[in-house]
């Protein structure tokens, strides 16, 4: 069949009824076919393209311009000699249709393209290297991604290894999951992108039960080829952050979870996580499955001591700021209202230590707050009740370092809590009566810097001593360029700040950093207020502060960060709603969705 060159798009509309298509043009068309072309080029239809069947006229020079496969190849003649018959190309591989759609485009630069034919299209001017064509369909299946066609655009993007555009498709499945799972089309996924998406700390989702629900749905729509492969799928459920009535009630009546010996493996280290929780071994079973599923980093703020007029009141509350959110969010409140305490960030949970309840006596209370249940566990007590110390996370250890007021002349030595062993015990003494003092943990080693000496403002310290744990010794380093109590202390981009505090006789607006290789102090940017006992922690590699206190204002509510690559102090958009001193600070992951407490249980 021949088909001349004012009837060569025929092709494009062959099929009946006729798919949905759009008509794209390709914006560079211009460029690639200059207007001297007409002058300088052989008529329209000097070669014929022969494809399947059917033959079809166009311009050597039209597909010259945009393809460098029509430039290098040889146009055969015809045997017979005649003249009037065309040099010609044999296109293998190739559906007419495309080649009927390529020779449109290398006239007009415009492609009609639909989810029918973008396959053909694709792989026509991949083979041929028609970029502008390859170009629009791309385009076409960028437009096309939503909630029925995202799978379909996954599945074509990785069978033509369209890297950038498989990659979006698969985060609109991700960030969409709710949408796309109940779809027809989200059963279409292949093990390996179903495999990804599941496992993706990203996914749009309330709650594991819905990933497991769904995931049950995709195994069930072909069983006979995808059950054995159902410890795979099933690997990317988070089971351990279900509760004990689904895992029991739901989750292990499904057949394949009771048989497949991966999906038992799994359910039962989920029903072990589940124990270690109540007691107190969590860390045991830690692996990616009991990681926190999309979530965001946030700062969290645990109790301290309010700015309430003619009384002291403290708090029990755990908020949380978020960068850029105008009010701090409400998490589950602690045991009691506390200040003087100090908090620890590991493996994503959170611990605090200590303080004063109510303005009582030093407590040695221990409790641990899980962002996957929004719950918290009270824990062993430290040997010693201490307030005014700093608790730091090392070597998968929990590391309590100072005491608090009232010590009546004992030393305080150091205090290890390991979790698979759910115990503390007691390490070297810094020596020294100290209080109020900062703490950090850089390359390994815990940094103690200044402090009140006994419970006297005037005897305010600024040395810093270095903590070996695999020793279990301390050392002398350079001291701070200022006496410091009541200050924050913290490791950022490998070195150690101390921030703000107070000399024994009035609040500080000065910072410092420390550099381990030189062991020299530097002088930082200065706050814009004073202030000392304030929470403090590390987000993004900038320096948080958060709230604390000076004599003009009391209780602050404002909340800075420090960038230490531009040495920069910027004010947060968050403010607390109350002013607040000595709260302890950490950073957490936490998502923004829980699944309803009847199910945790």
């Amino acid at each position: 069949m021949v088909i001349d060159g004012d009837s060569a798009v025929a092709l494009l509309d062959r099929r009946t009824p006729l798919p949905e298509r759009q008509v794209l043009t390709y914006t560079d068309f211009e460029r690639h076919q200059p207007r001297e072309a007409s002058l300088s080029s052989p008529l329209p239809g000097d070669v014929v393209l022969l494809a399947e069947k059917e033959s079809l006229p166009a311009s050597r020079f039209s597909l010259g311009q945009c393809s460098e496969y029509f430039r290098d190849h040889q146009f055969s003649t015809m045997a017979s000699g005649d003249s009037s018959f065309k040099p010609c190309l044999r296109l293998d591989d190739v559906t007419a249709a495309a080649v009927s759609a390529m020779v449109h485009f290398s006239y007009t630069g415009q492609l009609s393209v639909g989810m029918d034919n973008i396959r053909e299209l694709l792989h026509a001017s991949r083979k041929l290297g028609v970029t502008g064509m390859e170009y629009l369909c791309i385009r076409f299946l960028r437009q096309h991604i939503d909630a029925e066609r995202c799978v379909e655009v996954l599945n074509i993007a990785f069978e033509y290894k369209l890297a950038c555009l498989e990659e979006t498709a698969r985060n609109y499945v991700i960030e969409n999951f709710k949408d796309v799972s109940s779809t027809e089309g989200f059963l279409k996924l292949d093990l390996r992108q179903m495999c990804a998406v599941l496992g993706s700390d990203n996914l749009d989702t309330d709650s594991e039960i819905e990933i497991f629900r769904s995931a049950k749905r995709w195994v069930e729509a072909d069983r006979g080829s995808r059950l054995k492969h159902v410890g795979k799928v099933m690997r990317n459920v988070r089971f351990p952050l279900m509760g004990r009535y689904r895992l029991k009630h739901e989750v292990s009546n499904v057949d394949f979870m009771k048989k497949d010996r991966d999906c038992e493996a799994i359910l039962l280290h989920a029903m072990d996580y589940r124990a270690g929780i109540d007691h107190h071994r969590v860390h045991d079973y830690e692996n990616e499955r009991t990681q926190v599923r999309g979530g965001a980093e946030v700062v969290v703020v645990a109790g301290g001591d309010y700015d309430v007029p003619d009384h002291a009141q403290y708090s029990d509350n755990l908020l949380y700021l978020h960068p850029g959110q105008d009010s701090p969010g409400l998490l589950a409140d602690m045991s009691g209202n506390v200040t003087g305490h100090a908090a620890a960030v590991l493996d994503n949970f959170f611990y605090v230590a200590g303080g004063c309840f109510d303005g009582g006596p030093p407590s040695a209370d221990f409790h641990r707050y899980d962002p996957r249940f929004n719950r918290w566990t009270r824990l062993p007590s430290m040997k010693q009740g201490r307030t005014g110390f700093v608790l730091l996370a090392l070597d998968g250890c929990i590391w309590a370092i100072g005491s608090g007021y009232e010590m009546r002349g004992r030393m305080f030595p150091i205090e290890r809590y390991t979790p698979h062993k759910d115990k503390w015990e007691l390490k070297a003494s810094v020596g020294a009566q100290v209080q109020a003092a900062g703490g950090a943990v850089l390359n390994g080693h815990i940094y103690f810097t200044g402090g009140m000496a006994g419970t006297h403002r005037d005897q305010t310290r600024k040395d810093v001593l270095k903590y070996s744990p695999e020793g279990d010794y301390w050392q002398d380093v350079q001291s701070m360029r200022k006496k410091r109590w009541g200050h924050s202390s913290v490791a950022c981009c490998g070195k150690l700040y101390s921030v703000g505090g107070c000399n024994g006789a009035r609040e500080l607006l000065s910072s410092e950093c420390y550099t381990p290789a030189t062991d020299q102090w530097s002088a930082v940017a200065w706050m814009r207020f004073p202030r000392h006992l304030a929470g403090c922690t590390v987000l993004q590699d900038r320096i948080w502060l958060v709230g604390g206190k000076n004599r003009r204002n009391g209780a602050l509510t404002d909340v800075w960060s420090l960038d230490p690559h531009t040495n920069r102090w910027s004010r947060q958009d968050t403010v607390l709603t109350v002013g607040v001193a000595g709260p302890a600070c950490g950073v957490l992951k936490i998502r923004p969705h829980r699944e309803p407490m009847e199910t945790l249980v």
